[in-house]
């Protein structure tokens, strides 16, 4: 009979699964606010933006409850860990829907508006050879950088809001411009605008909404989220194809999403790899997630997309190729 453990292990074995059961039960009160409240809150949609990290302690706390038969915390984690599973999709295998006719190239990217060296960003930029690009925080120091080193030659339509602060604004296009416009979305511009493409028209939208950083800042973010899902909704129920990109300011994670699924596709979803992250790219010291999206109507489909560098800025950009999907 082996003999009995020492007060001190005894103790210590005690204060491992009390913390364990804290872990368990602060992440399943956690996931279960979630489901019944999703992000209407701001502790909720901060806490979203982060799921596939926040979670994940709990696959050590569960997997050693099963180990050592601690049923009961078990019981307790493994709906968590099932969840926080689900999270990690992007890892499988995926085929996007198949593409009929010519890729629409479409480049997004968020340049920072304080940059502090554009020279490398500017250039990735212009080595993208996109059709489409949809610029955010353009400043006019930005405006100066592209002007000066021609880049916005190599896109001769174009609509641009530049601003002081980070919500400059543009779409560049080497297909001409059928409309352009700015759009107001909670005091903030917006531009949209349409081409011409392969025999149909495709809507436009570069979206950049209020990060969530303070909950007055929150309100206004799932406020302008809820104007880009309207128009996402309005546009696909009068069956117009579409290209919204930008950053979003939002996580895979949020309600935006589950609010627009079935009407519209992230291309990350229909054709990336792993998690795809883009922020905060290395500036701040946060875990990474991905704010910045290109989403595509349900009558299109995507044949490749990539994460770029983004030197100096505080994103990554995303190069997405569209195409019209196969009927």
């Amino acid at each position: 009979m082996p003999p009995p453990p020492s007060p001190l292990r005894a103790h210590a074995a005690r204060v491992l699964w009390a913390h364990a059961w804290l872990v368990a039960v602060l992440l399943a009160a956690l996931l279960l606010a979630r489901l019944v409240a999703h992000d209407a809150t701001w502790p909720l949609l901060v806490a979203n933006q982060f799921s596939v990290w926040l979670y994940a302690p709990i696959w050590l706390v569960g997997l050693t409850a099963w180990v050592w038969q601690r049923r009961r915390l078990a019981i307790v984690a493994t709906p968590v860990m099932l969840w926080h599973l689900s999270l990690l999709a992007p890892w499988l295998p995926r085929t996007p829907p198949p593409a009929c006719g010519p890729a629409l190239s479409v480049l997004s990217a968020n340049l920072l508006m304080v940059h502090p060296a554009p020279a490398a960003l500017a250039e990735e930029v212009f080595a993208a050879d996109v059709d489409v690009v949809l610029l955010q925080e353009l400043s006019p120091l930005w405006e100066a950088v592209l002007d000066d080193r021609g880049l916005f030659l190599g896109w001769p339509e174009g609509w641009r809001v530049v601003r002081e602060d980070s919500f400059g604004s543009a779409i560049l296009s080497r297909l001409p411009l059928d409309s352009a416009e700015e759009l107001d979305v909670t005091g903030l511009p917006q531009t949209h605008a349409t081409i011409t493409w392969d025999g149909r028209t495709i809507a436009l939208f570069n979206v950049h909404t209020l990060p969530p950083r303070t909950s007055e800042y929150a309100a206004l973010h799932r406020e302008g989220l809820d104007v880009v899902a309207a128009w996402v909704h309005a546009h696909a129920a009068a069956g117009e194809a579409f290209v919204l990109g930008g950053d979003l300011n939002a996580a895979p994670y949020s309600r935006f999403f589950r609010d627009i699924a079935g009407v519209a596709d992230d291309a990350w979803d229909l054709a990336g790899h792993g998690f795809g992250f883009t922020w905060p790219n290395g500036i701040f010291p946060l875990p990474p997630t991905r704010l910045d999206h290109v989403i595509v109507s349900r009558d299109l489909t995507v044949t490749n997309v990539t994460v770029g560098i983004g030197d100096g800025s505080d994103h990554r950009p995303l190069r997405v190729e569209v195409a019209a999907r196969c009927k």
